[in-house]
């Protein structure tokens, strides 16, 4: 598939923003490179989608600056209007115009002299759904209806790609088939996105990297693996996964612990939490710990184990092993490094 579209970077520089005297931005800092698909991952309400707006420009910080590819959109006497920042913007219900054909929801950002109907046969072929110009958004699924969102907001042939939390509406079966298949297609496009989203699922798959943000403020920027395996708080750590943050105390790069000694990721002094991660938990022959609660989810189980101290520890074991409640066990860690963060960071 050929490339539509030339791809821009995007920096975000000290960009704050308040409601009511309420703050949703704070000194926001981001860099997404040309080509990248950045995750902006965090829960409803911490400012993920007004910063999205902002860099799409429909929304105007109170201050800092933003620039897309060589572009200064916003800035202190700055404000780029939205259809001049050479954007495409995919948003949550698909806003497709109910009066408006297939064709005519696509070709709608184009100028007078773009030849429209080869762009729109273009496009609806790159998203999969040849031939349905006339057809209206009401005869449309709820998959093929962000297909045409997509396709709309490519229609320019913007250097940057937003989706506002843009599966969120769909069934979970069909919220699969859809993510894999815009997946895919913003990779072989090789254009830059920043893909909202609350699901931390969505954010590791779709992201080259994730920005976690919360309160206002990005926490942390990273690869996914890192941002699970590595996580800078544990309020992160806690969001991104199921997880039993242990507290000790720490001095070096081993730490004793319930489970026996641990080795650590790097040297820690004083008191910290370690990660463990259920899928890095054994049970084993003993007599240590109780199976409470059992979650069966098909291609795994999570169980809730209380120790004999009343400690309570979460163990991830695979779907063809049978347990029941009330089972007694021993619990052992994998021989692998653990991470670790600051008390109530």
């Amino acid at each position: 598939m050929k490339k539509i579209s030339g791809p821009g970077e995007v920096s975000v520089e000290g960009v704050s923003k308040t409601f009511d005297q309420e703050v949703v931005l704070e000194k926001i800092e981001l860099e997404v490179a040309p080509s990248e698909t950045l995750s902006l991952l965090g829960p409803s309400g911490c400012g993920k989608t007004t910063l999205l707006r902002s860099i799409a420009g429909l929304e105007n910080p109170e201050e800092g600056k933003i620039k897309i590819g060589d572009q200064v959109v916003f800035d202190i006497g700055i404000s780029i209007a939205p259809e001049k920042r050479k954007i495409g913007m995919v948003f949550q219900d698909a806003a497709l115009f109910p009066h408006m054909s297939v064709e005519q929801n696509v070709s709608y950002g184009l100028k007078k002299t773009d030849p429209k109907k080869e762009r729109v046969s273009e496009l609806l072929e790159i998203v999969g759904l040849p031939n349905f110009e006339k057809r209206r958004p009401e005869t449309l699924s709820g998959g093929q209806k962000q297909r045409i969102a997509l396709a709309r907001a490519l229609a320019p042939k913007p250097s940057v790609l937003l989706l506002d939390e843009p599966f969120s509406n769909l069934d979970s079966a069909l919220r699969i088939e859809v993510r894999a298949e815009v997946h895919r297609l913003i990779s072989e496009l090789g254009i830059t996105a920043i893909f909202v989203t609350h699901d931390q699922d969505e954010a590791f798959l779709l992201g080259d990297r994730v920005a976690v943000m919360n309160n206002g403020k990005i926490l942390q920027v990273d690869l996914p693996n890192v941002i699970y395996e590595k996580p800078s708080n544990n309020w992160i750590a806690s969001f991104v996964g199921a997880v039993n943050l242990v507290s000790c105390k720490v001095s070096g790069n081993k730490a004793e612990t319930l489970l026996g000694l641990l080795r650590l990721d790097d040297s820690y002094e004083g008191d910290f939490e370690l990660v463990l991660r259920p899928e890095n938990l054994i049970l084993t022959n003993g007599n240590d710990a109780e199976i409470e609660t059992i979650e069966y989810y098909g291609h795994d189980s999570l169980l809730t184990l209380k120790l004999n101290d009343e400690t309570r520890l979460k163990v991830r074991t695979t779907p063809s092993t049978s347990h029941t409640k009330g089972a007694r066990f021993s619990i052992e860690h994998k021989d692998v490094e653990v991470s670790a963060v600051r008390k109530n960071s």
